[in-house]
Order: structure tokens, then C-alpha cells, then sequence
């Protein structure tokens, strides 16, 4: 039953989220649902799944928009679309303004206390995995250009870095990964991301 309804949310949002850039589409939606369930398990979190479903399909929908503000837009969609929508239109009030928040507070640029149980789960598998290479991978899909990547991987994810870890992630990851990241991070060259860039076909 719940599978067929990821299934049919999935396509209800598919064309939306197919113009996002490649880091940002309906394939990572799918890899945040799937860490999703990994997050409820590992934390033993009482969350409802429809809300899980909804809230990974949608949390990136407006991206194509604005990267900088498309957690806002997109939990702005939900809050106007709340008596239009499908799908929407079968969550309580209550479900809107968790599912609201939930995608208001999945930035990683935020550094916020996490309001409800399905803010957690969002916001932990929303963020990268603490390794390098999947970084770089992700960084790639978003931008082709191995300059900016590099600088942005220094921008976002070295030590001093704007990504804020919640201790949900921390405590998800393990302390020493996030340690082992950092260190390659220190390690990083231009000449690595070019590499990595020619050894993947990207």
C-alpha cells in the first residue's frame, strides 16, 4: 500500500522536479527517501510515512527557481496548495504545518534546533553522506566547471565550512567520519577534481 503511494507521488511531482539540475531531481529525491527510512530506523522515530514520502518529493521542488531560497518556495507551495493539491488535500491541518516546516528547515546553510520529529529525518538525509567522493559526484551533477566545484567544496564542507551538522547527523555518521572528510578536504586539489571529473565520464 505505501509503496504504491510513493509510486504515485513520485509521478505526481516527476515533471517539477525533472527541470531541477541533476543534484537536485528526482533521482536524489528518491536516495533522500531511501536514507529517510534508514534515519527513522537508526533513531527508532515514530514518523508518518505518507509525510516522508511527501516531504522527500517536495523539499526540493522549487529549486529550478532559486537554489538559494527553494526551501522557502517550496514549503511556500505547500502552504499555498494546501486546499488544491491531490495529495495535500488529504493531510490535516496538523500534517501541512509539519510537512511546512519540515521542508522550511532542510537547508543546509541553517542552523536551526529542528522543530518536529519529521524535521530530523529530512534534514539528516537530505545531507550528504560525510565522503568525498559523493560530494564531489553531487558537486558535479550541479556544476560542470571543476574550479567552481572545488571552490565550493571548500565554501561548504571544509572545517570552517557554512554546512551546519545537526548532532542527529553526527550521531547518524559517527564522529570520525566527519573527521576523515575534513581531512580530505585539507587534502584537495584542483588538479583532484579534474581527475575525478575525467575518471567518472562527467
Amino acid at each position: 500500500m505505501i509503496e504504491q503511494y510513493q509510486k504515485l507521488v513520485r509521478e505526481h511531482f516527476k515533471k517539477e522536479l525533472m527541470i531541477n539540475d541533476d543534484a537536485h531531481g528526482l533521482e536524489h529525491c528518491d536516495a533522500v527517501l531511501r536514507k529517510m527510512y534508514r534515519v527513522k530506523k537508526h533513531f527508532n522515530l515514530v514518523v508518518n510515512e505518507k509525510l516522508m514520502i511527501m516531504a522527500a518529493y517536495i523539499h526540493d521542488l522549487k529549486c529550478h527557481e532559486s537554489r538559494e531560497h527553494h526551501h522557502t518556495l517550496s514549503a511556500e507551495w505547500v502552504k499555498n496548495n494546501a486546499d488544491k493539491d491531490f495529495f495535500l488535500m488529504d493531510l490535516s491541518t496538523k500534517e501541512i504545518v509539519e510537512l511546512y516546516t519540515a521542508i522550511s528547515e532542510h537547508r543546509s546553510r541553517l542552523n536551526c534546533g529542528l522543530t518536529n520529529t519529521l524535521s530530523v529525518v529530512l534534514n539528516t538525509a537530505d545531507k550528504d553522506e560525510p565522503r568525498l567522493d559523493l560530494i564531489l559526484y553531487r558537486s558535479l551533477q550541479y556544476n560542470n566547471d571543476p574550479l567552481r566545484v572545488y571552490e565550493h567544496i571548500i565554501d561548504k564542507y571544509s572545517r570552517k565550512g557554512y554546512i551546519k551538522y545537526t548532532k542527529w547527523y553526527i550521531d547518524f555518521y559517527g564522529k570520525e567520519s566527519l573527521e576523515k572528510l575534513y581531512s580530505d578536504i585539507d587534502k584537495l586539489t584542483i588538479e583532484d577534481v579534474i581527475k575525478f571529473k575525467e575518471e567518472h565520464n562527467m
